[in-house]
């Protein structure tokens, strides 16, 4: 059964796990194993500092010093189950999940709820508001903070839960069905049930989910990219290919650069985001477009899979070709696939929302679930 940490000390964000993963382990993680500080300290602020580019060379070094400046508790779950330096507990038998610390340091999402899902690894979440239980899905290099203002503005009339997708700061190596299992876990901490919005990938995820048989009462999505059609699909598979080779190769930001073309984003665009701040950040999340790849699964809608799903379901899409994002994509892109889902699923109602773009407006998405999940 799921259970539910509240901890009074948080995960650091998720480019700490990975510089841990890479200078100190093997990179393969020990699901639910953790390194906790044995007294408060203050790194958070200082590792921003060193993805943004701002410290000067030779920073890892210093940072590791600092790194093993206190002694540190290995845990597994709540329990303590060994003491030393950090080095010391990474010569163990277990590799570091990630550090927490004791300053009431969310995670990068600002989320500072946990749940445990099946197989030890903690799903960071964040709940607000009040009445029937929401979950929202992320999609594409989403550590839930797209969906944040949606959150507010649907926890005027719901218990909204927001949640940092597996791979945005949890474990590896990842396998879809542990997915459906967060969600799950998430659904326990609802009380059992609660409805479900997926955006992207994210709404893709989530009618696996539904299609898996969990204990959804409505399932919305909007925007899922599957493909229609032999160059569409085509396109896909290419995609997935190329992923695949640059995240092999370890070169970060090629995997990005390689999305961003996915969507035909030009020269210009690409050097754009290279040169802003949220780069970093972004690099940080590049390892998780090949879960989402995974959610999309070969590109086409699986439509035998989809016709299993009893739950009223909302398919939506924003206005077709205005975007300009996605301008690289056929304009009925999100269009044609969404009729597929339509189609597939016996119980699901079409809906297209006017001057919308692929991230839409929260003050008019809100309203659309407010009335679909009251029916």
């Amino acid at each position: 059964m799921p259970q539910s940490t509240h901890h009074s000390t948080c995960r650091l964000i998720f480019d700490y796990r990975w510089y841990l993963a890479s200078v100190w382990g093997n990179g393969a993680i020990t699901p639910g194993c953790i390194a906790r500080p044995s007294k408060p300290c203050f790194w958070g602020s200082y590792w921003r500092r060193r993805t943004s580019g701002s410290s000067a060379g030779g920073d890892g070094d210093e940072f590791q010093r600092r790194l093993g400046a206190v002694p540190y508790h290995l845990v597994v779950g709540d329990a303590v189950v060994g003491t030393g330096s950090l080095d010391q507990v990474e010569r163990g038998q277990h590799t570091i999940l990630g550090i927490l610390y004791d300053r009431g340091m969310e995670n990068s999402a600002g989320m500072y709820n946990y749940v445990t899902s099946k197989d030890g690894t903690s799903i960071a979440y964040d709940r607000q508001g009040s009445g029937p239980a929401v979950i929202l899905v992320g999609g594409n290099l989403d550590d839930g903070s797209e969906n944040a203002p949606l959150a507010t503005e649907l926890a005027k009339h719901h218990t909204v839960y927001n949640y940092a997708r597996r791979g945005r700061g949890d474990t590896l190596p990842y396998v879809l069905e542990r997915e459906i299992e967060d969600i799950e876990a998430l659904i326990a901490e609802a009380d059992g049930s609660a409805h479900l919005f997926g955006v992207s990938s994210g709404g893709a995820l989530g009618l696996e989910a539904a299609a898996a048989g969990l204990a959804i009462e409505r399932l919305a999505v909007y925007d899922v990219p599957y493909s229609i059609g032999d160059a569409a699909l085509r396109r896909w598979q290419e995609y997935v290919e190329q992923l695949g080779t640059a995240l092999g190769e370890g070169c970060r930001g090629d995997a990005l650069e390689l999305f961003m073309r996915l969507a035909s984003s030009s020269d210009e665009d690409i050097v754009g985001a290279k040169n802003s701040p949220m780069w970093p950040s972004l690099e940080a999340l590049e390892h998780t477009l090949a879960y989402d790849a995974a959610c999309v699964g070969n590109g086409q809608p699986p439509t035998a899979r989809l016709a299993r799903i009893k739950q009223p379901t909302l398919v939506a899409t924003g206005e077709a070709g205005l975007d300009p994002h996605t301008r690289g994509l056929p304009s009925s892109f999100f269009e044609r696939a969404a009729d597929a889902i339509a189609v597939s699923i016996p119980h699901a109602e079409r809906q297209t929302l006017e001057g919308q773009t692929h991230v839409a407006d929260p003050n008019v998405l809100a309203p659309l679930l407010e009335r679909f999940f009251r029916e």
